[in-house]
């Protein structure tokens, strides 16, 4: 039998309705798989490690976070296997992007037919590594502010709850991309490496394979300013710089200059940082598709 290693959220949003460790290890052994099961907070918060450092297959069932994590453990480790996605999380933004499942069975499915892709990863200050996006400013800091009971009940739209009710506020953003300099004011800063908002695709096509990672800064003042930003990232290939100021590269510099440190968010978990360098490592991870 195959030997997987699984890191599961018991605290992500559909976790606990599928009590998560019995259920993913049962449809694992039924497709050859035998499971090593590490919770996210085991392995971050008690320092646990796996057991083994060979797998042949990696698994995260949770949300973007811990894909996050196992995609971390796998290209730290300079591990060969390929990562599998159970989508547990609040938003699922990674498996809706990619156009993995968030169905459990059809997911399971997916993992059996073990058919992959190799992606691009976002790198920052050449330590940790994001597979969907980076960010800072005001979405950042609702992010860290959203509990996990309201991620439960509300899903993707507690994240908008708590976005609605906090004063929007504007940062003058002094960044770098390959070496060319921008001061930019807005309250939001974007570098992602592939988007799917809402479930709607936007116009403009943005790759995991392109080798590139691109950004956008929001302008707007107010929660319906934002609405008006979201629908033209979605419908025009170029937005206009004055509402969604948008650009691409393969490396980003950060200047801090409002605070000794940036409050960001990786893949929906939160840090802080002295510093941001965000590079792309292209087709640096191989993941399971449909």
């Amino acid at each position: 039998m195959k030997k997987a290693l699984v890191f599961y959220n018991p605290k992500s949003g559909i976790a606990k309705k599928y009590q998560t460790k019995p259920v993913v290890k049962q449809a694992l052994k039924a497709i050859n798989f035998d499971s090593e099961i590490l919770s996210v907070q085991d392995y971050f918060y008690k320092k646990e490690s796996p057991q083994q450092k060979e797998y042949d297959l990696v698994v995260a069932a949770g949300g973007d976070g811990t894909i996050r994590l196992a995609a971390n453990w796998i290209l730290k480790n300079n591990a060969n296997p390929p990562l599998g996605v159970i989508p547990m999380g609040t938003g699922n933004m990674f498996a809706e992007a990619i156009g993995i499942p968030i169905n459990f069975k059809k997911a399971i499915k997916a993992l059996a037919k073990n058919q992959t892709t190799t992606i691009d990863v976002g790198q920052v200050n050449n330590d940790q590594y994001f597979i969907l996006s980076f960010s800072f400013g005001h979405m950042a800091e609702v992010v860290g502010r959203t509990t996990i009971k309201e991620k439960r009940k509300l899903g993707f739209w507690a994240y908008l709850k708590e976005f609605a009710f906090r004063r929007i506020r504007l940062w003058d953003f002094e960044f770098e991309v390959d070496d060319k300099r921008f001061n930019i004011q807005g309250n939001n800063f974007f570098i992602f490496n592939a988007i799917k908002f809402m479930g709607f695709t936007p116009k403009k096509r943005y790759d995991f394979q392109d080798g590139i990672l691109d950004s956008f800064i929001t302008t707007n003042k107010t929660f319906l300013g934002w609405w008006i930003s979201a629908i033209f990232l979605v419908l025009a290939k170029n937005p206009p710089q004055n509402i969604v100021f948008t650009t691409t590269g393969k490396k980003f510099k950060i200047f801090p200059k409002q605070a000794r440190t940036i409050k960001a968010q990786f893949d929906g978990d939160c840090v802080e940082l002295d510093q941001a360098v965000v590079e792309v490592v292209p087709r640096a991870l191989k993941i399971i598709v449909p």
